[in-house]
C-alpha cells in the first residue's frame, strides 16, 4: 500500500488492493482485484481541494482506485466547494454518521444520508459538530474533467 500526506498538514491517504476473505467479503471481482483508497482528514484546507480531487480522479481513471472511503469531519466553511465538485465525478454514499450537508452549502441543498434514512434536508446537520463521517466515493464513468472548478482557492 502506498501512503501520502496531503500538502495541507495532518491528512493522510493510502491506496491498496482490497483483500477478499473466504466468506466472500469485500475484494477482487471476476475481472481482477479491486482497489481501495482510504483517506482521513483531507478536506479541510481549500488550497488542497483541487489537488485532492485531481488525484482521486486520476487514480480512478488509471483503475487504481475503484473505491475511495474517506473519514471526514466538517471544519471549513468552504468545504461545500469540494463536495459539490466531487459529486459531479463520484457517486457519494454516507457509510456512517449523521445526515450531512457540507458547511457553506446553499439553502435547500440535499443532504447526504446514510443507507435507509429516506431523503430530504430537515434532519441533516449542516456540517456542524465533531462527528466523523465515513463517505464512499465511487467514480462515475464518463464524468467531466475538473476544468476551472476549485481553481484559485487559497489557504486560510
Amino acid at each position: 500500500a502506498a501512503e501520502q500526506r496531503s500538502g495541507g498538514g495532518g491528512g493522510k491517504a493510502a491506496a491498496g488492493r482490497e483483500q477478499s476473505g473466504a466468506s466472500g467479503g469485500v475484494g477482487p471481482t471476476a475481472g481482477g482485484a479491486a482497489w481501495l483508497t482510504l483517506c482521513s482528514d483531507v478536506v479541510y484546507e481549500p488550497a488542497a481541494y483541487r489537488p485532492l480531487l485531481l488525484t482521486l480522479m486520476r487514480l480512478a481513471a488509471l483503475g487504481v482506485a475503484s473505491r475511495t472511503v474517506m473519514a471526514h469531519r466538517s471544519r471549513h466553511p468552504d468545504e461545500h466547494l469540494f463536495w459539490t465538485a466531487a459529486a459531479r465525478r463520484f457517486r457519494l454514499r454516507l457509510l456512517r454518521g449523521a445526515p450531512f450537508v457540507p458547511l457553506g452549502s446553499p439553502a435547500g441543498t440535499a443532504a447526504l444520508l446514510p443507507p435507509g434514512c429516506g431523503s430530504g434536508t430537515a434532519a441533516a446537520e449542516h456540517g456542524r459538530g465533531a462527528e466523523v463521517r465515513l463517505v464512499e466515493l465511487e467514480p462515475i464513468p464518463g464524468a467531466p474533467p475538473l476544468g476551472e472548478e476549485l481553481w484559485g482557492l487559497t489557504e486560510t
